[in-house]
Order: C-alpha cells, then sequence, then structure tokens
C-alpha cells in the first residue's frame, strides 16, 4: 500500500515545485527522468496487477506457435504485435512484461513532457487515472494509447497513419482514433459543443437497439468483442457518475478560459480541447455499453493531464491553489480506489526484484 502513496507523496512535491518554483528546467528534467526510470523497474518487475494471470496464460497459450501461426484465428485470438512479441520474445513471460513497460514509458513520457507545461503535475494525474489500471494492468490498450497520442498530435501527415497501424498491432481498438478526423483543430462556438452534448445524450437514451444490430455488420473480430460487451452488459448504463461530473468540470474551465489557452497554447490547446471534448461525447453517447464507453473514450481521456495543466498554467494566482488542490484530491481518490476498491489485484505490490 505505501508505495502507492509514496508515489502520490513524491508527485505532489514535484507538481509543487513545477507550478510555483521552477519551470522545464536541468532539475526537474532530471527529477523526470529519475521518475521514469524507477516507474520502469516497479511496472516491469511486477508479479501482480489486474489480468496478470490472464496475460501469463496468453503467454503460454502463444509461445509455442510459430509466426505463421499468428493469422490463424483458432490459434491466435489477440492483436498480431502482441502475438509476435510473446511467440519472440526471449527470457519468458517476464521479458514480455518488461518489453511491455519500457514501450509504454518510451512512448508516453516524453509525449507527456513535450507537450505539458507542468509535467509532473500531468504525471499526477496520470497514476491516478491510468497508470496502475494500465500499465499494470490493460497492459495491451495502454501501450496501443500511449502510440497513438503521437498519431493523433500528427493527424495532418501520413505519420498518423503509421502510428495508428502500430497501436492497432497492439489493440484493435485504436481504431477509433480516426474519429479526431471529425473535429476541428479551432476552438468552435458554444453552442455547437451544446449541439453535440445534446446529440450524446440522446444515443445514451435511444440508440443501444440500433447499435446492437450494427454491430452484426463489423468485422468478426470486433463483432465478437463487442457482443461479449452486449451479454455481460445488458441493462447497464452510464449517468450522471463521478467521471462525467469531473470532465464537465474540466470541460468548462478550459471553454472559460479558451481565449488565454488559444493565445498561450495556439493549435495544441484548441486541439486538445476538442480531443478532450470528444472523449465526454463518446463516454455519454456508448454510456448504455459501459467497457466500450469507457474503453473507446479512454484514447481522448488522456488529454486531461494536458488540458488540466494548460488550464492551471492560464489561470490567475490566486485560483491555481485551488485548482491545483482540486485535481490533487481527485488523485488521491483515485489512488485511494486501489487499495481498497482494486486491493485484490494490487495490494501487496510483489516483484521478483525484492
Amino acid at each position: 500500500m505505501g508505495i502507492y502513496f509514496t508515489i502520490y507523496g513524491y508527485l505532489i512535491v514535484m507538481s509543487f515545485l513545477d507550478l510555483f518554483i521552477t519551470r522545464h528546467g536541468k532539475f526537474q528534467l532530471f527529477m523526470y527522468v529519475c521518475f521514469s526510470i524507477v516507474i520502469f523497474l516497479l511496472v516491469s518487475t511486477r508479479e501482480m496487477g489486474f489480468d496478470y494471470e490472464p496475460y501469463r496464460t496468453i503467454f503460454n497459450n502463444l509461445k509455442s506457435l510459430s509466426l505463421s501461426d499468428i493469422t490463424d484465428p483458432k490459434l491466435v485470438y489477440v492483436e498480431p504485435l502482441y502475438s509476435i512479441l510473446n511467440i519472440c520474445a526471449p527470457g519468458g513471460f517476464r521479458s514480455v512484461i518488461m518489453i511491455m513497460a519500457f514501450l509504454n514509458i518510451a512512448f508516453l513520457f516524453p509525449f507527456i513532457y513535450k507537450y505539458s507545461p507542468y509535467p509532473h503535475f500531468s504525471l499526477l494525474l496520470f497514476a491516478g487515472m491510468f497508470m496502475y489500471s494500465g500499465m499494470m494492468g490493460l497492459i495491451r490498450q495502454s501501450l496501443a494509447i500511449s502510440i497513438a497520442l503521437w498519431a493523433i498530435v500528427n493527424r495532418n501527415n501520413r505519420r498518423f497513419w503509421i502510428y495508428l497501424i502500430f497501436a492497432i498491432g497492439f489493440h484493435y481498438s485504436a481504431i477509433i482514433v480516426t474519429a479526431v478526423k471529425l473535429f476541428p483543430q479551432r476552438f468552435l462556438k458554444i453552442k455547437t459543443y451544446l449541439k453535440w452534448l445534446l446529440a450524446a445524450v440522446c444515443s445514451n437514451l435511444f440508440f443501444y437497439n440500433l447499435f446492437v444490430m450494427a454491430s452484426a455488420l463489423m468485422p468478426t473480430v470486433i463483432a465478437w468483442k463487442l457482443n461479449t460487451y452486449i451479454a455481460e452488459e445488458a441493462g447497464q448504463n452510464f449517468g450522471l457518475n463521478a467521471a462525467v461530473v469531473l470532465r464537465l468540470i474540466t470541460f468548462s474551465l478550459a471553454l472559460y478560459y479558451s481565449n488565454r489557452i488559444f493565445n498561450k497554447f495556439k493549435t495544441d490547446g484548441s486541439y486538445f480541447f476538442n480531443i478532450y471534448f470528444l472523449s465526454l461525447i463518446m463516454y455519454i453517447a456508448f454510456g448504455f455499453l459501459p467497457q466500450m464507453s469507457s474503453r473507446g473514450a479512454v484514447y481522448f481521456h488522456y488529454f486531461e493531464i494536458l488540458l488540466a495543466p494548460m488550464i492551471l498554467y492560464v489561470t490567475n494566482k490566486k485560483l491555481k491553489p485551488i485548482i491545483f488542490f482540486f485535481y490533487a484530491f481527485c488523485s488521491f481518490v483515485r489512488h485511494l480506489d486501489i487499495v481498497t476498491t482494486y486491493s485484490e489485484w494490487y495490494i501487496p505490490y510483489r516483484s521478483w526484484l525484492f
């Protein structure tokens, strides 16, 4: 338990230094790299976490196959690049975990450092929202998201498709990233955002049956996954919950400061805002299928860890501490979930190093 709150405490201190004392200096970069190394060691040597044993089962099923078998759906039921890794990785299952951890951090942490005005504050948000459930749980989708983020910021050149194909190779859900092509890179009128929100609410309430029929027309692998979700979650629905409220708060704050964000961060600020808004739309619109809603929207939800620091960067000195501690509290609650709601997967932390 102590390890999670040690990470939280360290990131609180470093976030405070980022916001009020240092700015992208050598000391900040050094500490950022050191933290990255520590997280790599914790994630790559673990022997616990959500889906740890199912991933070991996947490895045991794939390790004896040849590369020519990856096109046979009767033998291989996960994405091709992850299958290749399991077949070719030296050193057994531990090496698969280590390679996935390295790739996750190698793609994600430089991205955060490049695009966030407060990198450690972004990591504070990331740790509570995605690090444990992703890097120490849903490792395929976590890596796909880390790669897809680079696709999103390269939407106007062919690198978008290179990154996207690479991401899909680890998790098919990354195809959802093509949705960014629908949204402009500039701020829209408020009434346009409200119309999208209204459409999302209507979808949540009335389009379940239409979606079930449409799923039958999708590619076999995707249809199989969706039918699994439909069977497991019949009658469930996301309504106005804490996740929606937090996204609405972040959306509202960013919209209020939209002119300042645009003036300071130019294209990135407005574009990241629209991508984050897309996560809110998807989360609400597909709320009738909770797993699809959360797993699809998460590709765009990651932009909260960039948008919240942008809000802090442009707000006035009086409000900055209030907004900072609001998000820090949200991160604390999410850390608390790790040691309570999800304790069976994360408590105690176990590593083959110690």
